[in-house]
């Protein structure tokens, strides 16, 4: 990682150019990549605190609108078109935005002219400073000066990692990196810029609830991939990834632990590429039931590397044998979650099973409206099935129950699993591992003729 600031200094003023180039931040080539994480959309407003050093900046006009302090909270609020600051409660300004706090990485660089004015940077240690173009000193621990006929330069230096903390709902979340607010037309959109081994300390032990070493490996790899899979398809939007399960769950450092950053770092820049050659969606879940499906059995569209697999190592008595009752009413209630629109069920017959034989790929609900009229709703594929009815997998057996008139009065869902079913249960990663096997078997079980490459190192 390395930061240089280059201070041109004359006899009247102080011109201060700021390179960042610290590894992945600025996107040097090979380098370690940086992932933004969506933490709030269409919200009212984002409130935050600081631990370290940060800038809150003008991204219409660059300038700096104030540098938040320990202790104090910050508020942006979102309304036709301007984004309103308050600090402590009371309103610091208007601005067009979008806005910006922008770590330091634990640097401060004042510069003061001969003239009185003054200009702050914040930088990293490693720094190089350079005065009318001569090497002076190498910025660590600590401060001290660099002095010209033109003015002085005071540099100050924590090793500290700085961190913001984001209100999401009731709760307040510890975050490295970056915030950028921007307007999703209807409110704020608030998304986590930071580096993405970074952003797996956090991810990891979200994911996955075992601390089998490698099995946490195979989650960090698998991670990575899907992290770094989603760039390619983010270029028009605000954001790569989602800071929920929707992409994957992401809830800062307070749920950092030392074994799974140890599991990042074993396996830092590692990811999966198909025999095509691509970055693999590594696509998990947590417990396949016994077994995997081909992904257009589940979603639509088949992908070479997510293929059906029997899982021996899956089982557990968490998520097998599960069993649900719906009386009508919540099989309605159920059903218009998903915006299929009945008043009554009259009943549900299964069409056609997955690959495998073991997931509902296709069911047909007949029902009657509000007004009577008689209406069917063909659900597929198999996750569709599983979210329609709201169960932990697709991968069950009904058993109706009618009354004396043949009308339908229950249903009773008996399955096992939790989870859309593709590419690595994570139960069954905890398996392997549990029986000796290392994260490249776990990663060459669960998906096909894929093989792991060093994307990055630093």
């Amino acid at each position: 990682m390395r930061v240089r600031l280059i201070i041109l200094v004359t006899g009247i003023v102080v011109a201060c150019l700021f390179f960042f180039t610290v590894a992945g931040f600025a996107g040097e080539e090979g380098g370690e990549p940086v992932i933004r994480v969506a933490l709030l959309e269409n919200a009212e407003s984002a409130t935050f605190k600081t631990d370290g050093s940060y800038l809150l900046l003008n991204g219409a006009s660059g300038e700096v609108i104030g540098k938040p302090e320990s202790g104090e909270t910050w508020q942006v609020q979102y309304n036709n078109g301007k984004y309103k600051v308050l600090k402590d409660g009371s309103q610091d300004g208007v601005f067009s935005g979008p806005l910006a706090l922008s770590a330091g990485r634990g640097a401060e660089v004042s510069v003061v002219a001969s003239g009185g004015r003054t200009s702050t940077a914040l930088v990293g240690e490693g720094t190089e400073v350079l005065t009318a173009g001569e090497l002076r000193a190498r910025l660590a621990k600590g401060s001290f000066s660099v002095a010209s006929a033109g003015g002085t330069s005071t540099i100050s230096a924590g090793s500290s990692q700085p961190f913001f903390v984001l209100q999401t709902g009731n709760e307040w979340r510890r975050f490295r990196g970056d915030l950028h607010l921007s307007s999703t037309g209807t409110g704020l959109l608030a998304v986590n810029k930071v580096l993405l081994e970074q952003y797996l300390y956090s991810v990891v032990p979200s994911e996955m609830p075992f601390r089998e070493a490698e099995a946490l490996k195979a989650q960090a790899v698998a991670a990575r991939s899907y992290a770094l899979g989603s760039l390619a398809g983010s270029a028009a939007r605000d954001y790569d990834v989602l800071a929920t399960e929707m992409s994957q769950v992401y809830r800062g450092m307070d749920w950092e632990n030392p074994a799974c950053t140890a599991a990042v770092e074993a396996t830092r820049g590692q990811v999966l590429r198909s025999s095509g050659g691509e970055i693999v969606m590594a696509f998990f879940h947590s417990s396949s039931g016994g077994y995997t499906e081909n992904s257009e059995d589940v979603w639509t569209q088949a992908i070479p590397y997510i293929r059906a697999k029997k899982d021996d190592f899956d089982w557990n008595p968490v998520h097998y044998n599960w069993t649900v009752t719906y009386d009508l009413s919540q099989l309605v209630d159920n059903l218009a979650k998903k915006k299929y629109s009945l008043f009554t069920v009259d009943d549900i017959q299964e069409v056609e099973r997955t690959a495998t034989g073991t997931r509902v790929k296709k069911i047909l609900v007949t029902g009657r409206e509000i007004n009577g009229r008689q209406v069917s709703y063909e659900i597929f594929n198999a996750d569709r099935v599983r979210s329609a009815f709201g169960l932990k997998s697709s991968y069950f057996t009904m058993t109706k129950s009618f009354d004396a008139s043949g009308k339908l009065v229950s249903v009773t869902f008996n399955g096992n699993g939790w989870g859309h079913g593709l590419g690595m249960s994570q139960y069954g990663a905890y398996g392997m591992a549990k029986a000796g096997y290392t994260y490249r078997d776990i990663l060459s079980h669960y998906y096909t003729n894929v093989e792991i490459v060093q994307e990055y190192t630093s």
